[in-house]
């Protein structure tokens, strides 16, 4: 989940799982242009958070995608406003 959802200037990742292995996480906009791309580490078991900073990002729909070895690719849509 992505939360709030709509961000004004920054949200939350937050993602539960047994275990999160090593990853990647990209963020695309609408257009198909790469916002941000970042190394997701090895996580323990239970609730985890990234923080996602949009402060500067101009208003619109965004896609944030979440890779990790050995697990299907994880997608949200959210919502930048001004």
């Amino acid at each position: 989940a992505i939360h709030p959802n709509p961000i004004q200037s920054g949200g939350w990742l937050s993602l539960s799982a047994a275990t999160l292995l090593p990853g990647l996480v990209d963020v695309y906009a609408a257009d198909g242009k790469k916002m941000v791309s970042a190394q997701w580490e090895a996580q323990p078991s239970g609730q985890n958070s990234l923080r996602l900073a949009t402060h500067g990002w101009p208003a619109g729909v965004y896609f944030l995608r979440l890779e990790s070895e050995g697990s299907a690719a994880v997608s949200r849509k959210f919502f930048v406003v001004r």
